[in-house]
């Protein structure tokens, strides 16, 4: 492993000879080429990036939550009223396709409290990110604490052991992740069982989404093929928004969605944050934070029911036949937005009124050009640049080899210096994989060996108290979670959900028919560019 003064020079002379190939090139004026010149740096990360964004992303945050306590939500009454309707009726069929009819619209508490999970990340209070971990540091908000008994009583396994180790916290935890070299993107990590509620009321907000026509699982490609048509035919726009999570507002909420929603929002989140700079709890005048587990579709539905509303009032003859949104040529995904070209000022004059802020810098209305969803399209072409975070040891290296070489590839471009850069970063012998391998194992490549030497990601295992053996093991059983019994307690071995683990050194044998009928004295169709400099 690279010290941290070697790591960025290393990424620093990257991008150095990676932007001076490209411009020497003749053809630097393509779309592709001058894209990937313009993004070269976006998700950079150096070692002193963290400390580096940590202030302004902070002092961002706060300027945010001043924002949402001062700004006003004055809607349309008519687009309110459409906008409303489609969210209920989204939300009654949600409980519809549940079985739950007699609700109608409204949160099923049974249903709710029986269809709870922990998220996968980190939880305030809470050491590790494991289910495990979660299970044995319960921890919730004071307000949510009745909710988080009554799912406790609910679940057999959680109130034979559980019930008595909750531990109130004062909200959630902020923390903040390098986005690139200039700013960050904060998160906050909730306490574990108000997660666990979050992420139930999330689900049935995905289920009523379904029932419109809107499957979260799959949006984002369904975005970025209408990117890519937007940008052939120019009748649709992309639009992104500015900090979108963060400035939906009750005042918004009240105004469009049912009463019990926004009491159920209000008792499962955050109402304060700990920013461990500041050493402080920070009040949340926002209905939730990126972290919090009903964030995502709620935020996709409100924002798709005011894109309703719009086209109910103004534009009702782009709606399809039956009245509803014409899902060919409408898609939100968050606060990725794509709709008809033409009600573009109409619906961001509607977000204006709604507390929301359009990103004009990143919304494309006119012209070849489309971005949402990480997929950027010139005249139907993909043009997405290609993306180095670090190079820090030689599994980073294989990735950003691997994705560089995907890159010109799909560009038609050959970068030796670039390509040779790389190379000589690699400590030790360069490892040569085929392509059905993960992008840190090696280089991909058409001329692998017999047998491959490559690197494999092995994650830590710790062992944990096992604090009642019958039930923990029924919980806990869809990890395949083994245990053994000792002489003083009952332990188990669990791999860590995040990212804590090592690459280790592999060899194995390759099928023999890889092989077969592969001529490889001259390259073939599957051949990367290091077949060429080798």
């Amino acid at each position: 492993m690279a010290s941290k003064i070697e790591r960025d020079e290393r990424l620093s002379s990257f991008l150095r000879i990676f932007k001076n190939e490209l411009q020497s090139r003749s053809d630097c004026s393509r779309p592709s080429v001058r894209r990937q010149i313009e993004r070269l740096s976006k998700r950079a990360v150096y070692s002193h990036s963290l400390q580096d964004v940590t202030n302004p992303t902070l002092n961002k945050f706060l300027d945010t939550c001043r924002e949402v306590e001062i700004t006003n939500v004055h809607l349309n009454d008519d687009i309110r009223s459409y906008a409303s309707s489609f969210i209920y009726r989204a939300l009654a069929n949600a409980n519809s396709r549940n079985g739950i009819r007699e609700d109608g619209y409204d949160v099923n508490t049974t249903y709710t409290l029986s269809h709870w999970k922990f998220g996968p990340g980190a939880s305030s209070g809470v050491k590790g990110s494991h289910f495990y971990d979660k299970l044995g540091q319960l921890t919730v908000t004071s307000r949510a604490a009745p909710l988080a008994r009554l799912l406790i009583n609910l679940n057999p396994y959680l109130k034979s052991e559980l019930g008595q180790r909750m531990k109130i916290v004062s909200g959630s935890k902020m923390s903040v992740v390098p986005k690139n070299e200039h700013i960050g993107r904060t998160i906050c990590s909730e306490p574990s069982l108000n997660m666990a509620i979050q992420l139930s009321l999330g689900m049935q907000i995905e289920e009523g989404l379904k029932s419109i026509g809107v499957d979260i699982s799959c949006q984002q490609d369904k975005n970025a093929n209408l990117a890519i048509s937007g940008s052939i035919f120019n009748d649709t726009c992309t639009i992104d928004l500015r900090s979108a999570s963060d400035l939906i507002q009750f005042d918004l909420l009240e105004q469009l969605w049912p009463a019990s929603w926004i009491w159920w929002f209000k008792v499962s989140r955050s109402e304060q944050t700990y920013i461990s700079n500041m050493k402080c709890d920070v009040n949340l005048p926002m209905v939730s934070t990126m972290g919090n587990g009903f964030t995502f579709p709620m935020m996709t539905l409100t924002i798709l029911g005011l894109i309703y509303g719009v086209y109910s009032v103004y534009f009702s003859h782009l709606l399809s036949h039956n009245g509803n949104l014409d899902y060919n040529k409408v898609a939100v995904f968050g606060d990725d937005i794509i709709c008809h070209s033409e009600v573009y000022d109409k619906v961001k004059t509607c977000l204006h009124e709604s507390g929301l802020s359009v990103n004009e810098d990143k919304s494309y209305v006119r012209g070849p050009f489309r971005e949402s969803c990480g997929t950027d399209a010139y005249s139907g072409d993909i043009i997405t640049p290609f993306y180095v975070k670090a190079l820090a040891s030689n599994p980073e290296i294989y990735i950003a080899y691997n994705g560089l070489m995907s890159w010109c590839r799909r560009n038609n471009i050959f970068l030796p210096l670039t390509l040779n850069l790389l190379r000589s970063f690699i400590e030790g012998p360069v490892f040569l994989v085929p392509e059905w391998y993960q992008p840190y194992s090696g280089c991909y490549t058409s001329a692998v060996p017999d047998v491959i030497t490559y690197y494999q990601y092995v994650p830590y295992t710790k062992n944990v108290r096992l604090y009642n053996e019958h039930h923990m093991l029924v919980i806990l059983g869809s990890y395949n979670v083994p245990y053994c019994r000792s002489k003083h307690q009952d332990v188990i071995t669990i791999s860590p959900r995040d990212k804590q683990g090592e690459y280790k050194i592999r060899r194995s044998r390759l099928p023999k028919c890889f092989r077969d009928g592969l001529d490889y004295s001259k390259p073939t169709p599957n051949a990367s560019y290091y077949d060429f400099i080798t």
